[in-house]
């Protein structure tokens, strides 16, 4: 499965006030992930990616992606296997005059979700009180 989100950034966008883009994906293993980068951008327009509140792309959260013209790839094995099976990626934009569209993408193997833990719990704890 493949999952592609532009994230679009208007001109003067602080880091304090990113752009924020909800990216639902699906269950499975993120095998290979594409930050696109077009001309222009001249390494004005940054964007990181999360899983809940840690920041996993690029994974030294005092950093973030930034290009022109170049898209960052890398394989990678990255389980998404717990709902919601959602990333978020957060744009911020030092040029004063130009909005930018970075485009990420997603290519995830499927896999099955792992087991509602709490919920077998909760059964079995109902299952126990009633035997």
């Amino acid at each position: 499965m493949i999952f592609v989100y532009p994230i679009t950034i208007p001109p003067s966008t602080p880091k304090a006030s990113a752009v924020v883009v909800t990216m639902p994906l699906a269950a499975g293993t993120i095998k290979r992930v594409n930050v696109q980068f077009p001309s222009g951008v001249v390494g004005l327009a940054f964007v990181s990616i999360t899983l809940g509140l840690n920041q996993v792309f690029p994974q030294n959260p005092d950093q973030a992606f930034t290009a022109s013209g170049e898209t960052i790839f890398w394989d990678e094995e990255f389980p998404l296997l717990q709902e919601p099976y959602t990333l978020t990626a957060y744009g911020w934009n030092n040029d004063a005059v130009n909005a930018h569209t970075i485009t990420l993408r997603f290519i995830i193997e499927s896999g099955a979700a792992a087991p509602d833990l709490a919920g077998e719990v909760a059964k079995l704890l109902g299952s126990a009180a009633t035997a």
